[in-house]
């Protein structure tokens, strides 16, 4: 009865550290087990759905984008490839909209790497557990996009600087007399732990109610600027309809366990599974030297563990003379005209692209 009392007063007091808190036992109860007697997935489904009801709630983007992960997560280990591709959508969607970071009371650290990058590793293996290379195709591009994005500044950051300068600022100092208030009640609250402190809660409330307010409108707003940022990334028919039949395309996801390459010809396209990101980085780590100007060449069988890696299981047919590759992750490092044989340089060139938006742009 006291813990139940207890998290019930979390919830109402501080609903961002309860959400968060849903959010990794849900995480525990997925990867570490259940309590005893509990299914793992119910389990880490029933805390993943808290962690989500209260990011609705309270306007915990970057919660609910995670909590859409770990339901996701679950998903798929139980074989549901469907919802975990709807959840990992979903998950994107929320990422996509740029206001994660305008949710001011959340107080870990949103928008992590890590958490954007669990985000699209979760759609790729639903995709291509799923056999939908399209979808495959879709979550490889727009995590190339949110890359491009984050190196720009963020969509959040470029939104900000065609919104209301006053809307801006009062919800920055909306968010700070938040933060006060809420330091103060914590305070009180550990000086005098048996008391209810009805003052300082209700300054909580009322603060917490104007941030929300604002951060709202902020986001409204938001939607209603014409953005440039806008993520318009091609399709997978658009880039075979464009390719040439000579020409094939290969999109590279480097994630824990297995990495995947997707290969795209005017003809057809479809995955191949790799070695994991920590194999592939070791490949590219062997092939690195401490002298800039000592040649590969040296290497030959760091040359030919990396070609049989990376190239070789993709069987690109030999009617293709120009071959394009958008690496991910450590293979960006390689020097990828060395992976190609001595007679397969003579009739095929290789060049690397940040993604297949930009290569169909500049073609």
């Amino acid at each position: 009865a006291t813990l139940h009392r207890e998290a019930q007063d979390l919830v109402r007091d501080e609903p961002e550290l309860a959400a968060f808190a849903a959010i990794r036992l849900g995480d525990v109860a997925a990867t570490r087990g259940p309590t005893p007697g509990a299914d793992p997935a119910e389990e880490a489904t029933a805390w993943y759905a808290q962690a989500l009801s209260l990011g609705e709630k309270w306007s915990l983007a970057n919660v609910r984008m995670l909590a859409r992960v770990g339901l996701g997560e679950v998903a798929l280990a139980a074989g549901d490839f469907a919802s975990a591709a709807r959840h990992a959508a979903l998950a994107v969607q929320i990422l996509e909209a740029g206001t994660q970071d305008l949710a001011a009371s959340e107080v870990v650290g949103a928008r992590s790497h890590r958490d954007r990058a669990r985000v699209f590793a979760l759609g790729v293996r639903a995709a291509v557990a799923a056999g939908k290379p399209a979808e495959v195709f879709a979550f490889m591009e727009r995590a190339r996009a949110r890359s491009l994005l984050d190196a720009l500044g963020g969509r959040t950051r470029l939104r900000r600087q065609a919104l209301e300068p006053g809307l801006v600022r009062a919800e920055a100092q909306a968010r700070a007399h938040y933060t006060q208030a809420l330091q103060a009640y914590r305070e009180v609250r550990s000086a005098s732990p048996g008391r209810h402190h009805r003052k300082e809660r209700k300054a909580v409330e009322r603060a917490r109610a104007r941030m929300l307010e604002l951060t709202r409108r902020v986001e409204r707003s938001s939607r209603r600027v014409a953005d440039a940022s806008e993520l318009n990334v091609i399709t997978l028919d658009e880039v075979q309809a464009s390719s040439p039949a000579d020409e094939a395309l290969v999109l590279y996801a480097v994630l824990e366990g297995s990495s995947y390459a997707l290969v795209v010809t005017h003809e057809a396209s479809r995955v191949v599974t790799l070695p994991g990101a920590k194999a592939l980085s070791d490949l590219c780590e062997a092939l690195l030297t401490s002298d800039p100007d000592e040649p590969a060449k040296q290497f030959p069988e760091h040359v030919a563990a990396a070609r049989k890696a990376l190239l070789l299981p993709l069987k690109i047919p030999a009617s293709v003379s120009r071959l394009f590759v958008c690496p991910d992750g450590a293979l960006a490092a390689l020097s990828w005209d060395l992976l190609l044989g001595p007679d397969e340089r003579k009739r095929r060139t290789l060049a690397l692209v940040p993604s297949a938006t930009v290569h169909h742009a500049l073609s």
